[in-house]
């Protein structure tokens, strides 16, 4: 049975309807964020490095929820609008959230270990509401998302 070995709450700042977890250290993410990023893309887009998230709001704050797995763990109950998978190498073991501003201050996600291969399954919820209210501000917390990693293999 899987067991959960951290958990973290983090903000995650968004711009222009996304925002990425990224290498802490950016010489092990070739293409920097937001490089090689499409309006287009789904909810999840992976690149060398980096994982890129497509919010259902323009500018806001959003509420991530971060957990490190020792195995895959179960699917969450809970009610998203959208959910995705994807993988990543994290050659230092630390991700930043970066939006097209730069790096979120405060938000580094820590798996636990340097050098390894990673999956993640993302869900995401409050889209719609915050797609509404980003148009008449800066909405805080209104998207929330859950990351679960864990090592892949």
């Amino acid at each position: 049975m899987p067991r959960l070995t951290s958990e973290q709450s983090v903000d995650a700042r968004v711009e222009f309807s996304s925002f990425c977890m990224q290498e802490a250290d950016e010489t092990f993410a070739p293409e920097e964020y937001p490089d090689g990023q499409d309006s287009d893309d789904p909810f999840l887009t992976p690149h060398e490095g980096r994982i890129d998230v497509r919010s259902g709001g323009h500018t806001h704050v959003a509420a991530l929820l971060a957990q490190v797995w020792d195995g895959e763990p179960p699917p969450d109950g809970g009610e998203w609008e959208v959910t995705g998978e994807s993988r990543l190498y994290s050659e230092t073991g630390e991700l930043s959230l970066m939006c097209y501003g730069g790096p979120t201050r405060g938000s580094v996600i820590g798996l636990g270990s340097p050098g390894g291969d990673w999956c993640v399954r993302v869900y995401s919820r409050g889209r719609e509401a915050v797609a509404r209210l980003a148009e008449q501000g800066v909405p805080h917390h209104v998207e929330q998302y859950l990351a679960q990693f864990w090592p892949r293999g």
